[in-house]
């Protein structure tokens, strides 16, 4: 089962990164919006598309609930948020 949300957590992690967000951010985000979405909702922000410049939390989630879905944007935001002040992992 590990194996099976390594795939697609990478592929997130590095669509976070191409949407602006830092590195470490992103991984930490990635980690959890993988076992709290389905592969659907990962390949939508996956595809975000690609910023020119590190973008602030906030931007990141204005482009995120332009998905118009209640569940990417939950899982979003409250995984910046946990993973912005260090609370998760």
């Amino acid at each position: 089962m590990l194996a099976g949300c390594a795939v697609p957590e990478a592929r997130l992690r590095a669509g976070l990164v191409n949407a602006g967000l830092r590195p470490p951010l992103a991984g930490c985000m990635a980690h959890r919006m993988a076992a709290r979405l389905s592969l659907t909702q990962l390949r939508r922000i996956g595809d975000l598309p690609r910023a020119r410049e590190s973008v602030s939390v906030g931007e990141f989630l204005h482009r995120v609930r332009a998905l118009r879905d209640p569940d990417i944007l939950g899982v979003s935001a409250s995984s910046a948020a946990l993973c912005e002040t260090g609370l998760a992992h």
